[in-house]
């Protein structure tokens, strides 16, 4: 019998980046698929235990004013869930916006049926997002696996 070659696509031993910029999040090892996705939680607690939620585990809880310099710091973050996110002001809220959507994270945003409009003008289309209005905690945590399933 005769050998048989196969070709394997090559991988580059160093990950490069596109425009040569330091990246904002390391990627994930390889067969890091089914490992627990990281949530940040922004505002005031979410009414969902996240560590108990399979698959997904707390990377910490934030005010608004200084989720936006800490999302762009982590280096793994796959979710942002803005707790009342009727009570951060629209410019900060709008930075926030622009943190997750660099990173590319999944995004819950839980708000008061009152604010729904003002919020969601605020929030790019670009980025993935669960809505969560006036919830309880059944809706949180298909929220939650929604945004999971996203990533």
């Amino acid at each position: 019998m005769g050998m048989i070659e196969q070709r394997m696509p090559l991988r580059p031993a160093v990950a490069t980046w596109p425009r040569g910029d330091f990246p904002t999040a390391w990627p994930r090892a390889v067969g890091e698929e089914g490992a627990a996705q990281s949530v940040l939680v922004v505002g005031p607690e979410c009414g969902v235990d996240v560590a108990r939620a399979g698959g997904a585990r707390l990377a910490g809880r934030l005010p608004a004013p200084r989720a936006a310099g800490h999302i762009r710091a982590m280096a793994v973050l796959d979710i942002v869930w803005l707790s009342a996110a009727e009570t951060i002001e629209h410019e900060l809220l709008a930075d926030i916006c622009a943190a997750v959507g660099e990173r590319r994270c999944s995004l819950v945003c839980e708000t008061a049926l009152a604010a729904l409009d003002r919020v969601a003008v605020a929030i790019p289309e670009t980025i993935e997002t669960q809505w969560l209005v006036d919830a309880d905690g059944a809706d949180r945590l298909v929220a939650l696996a929604a945004a999971r399933r996203s990533q």
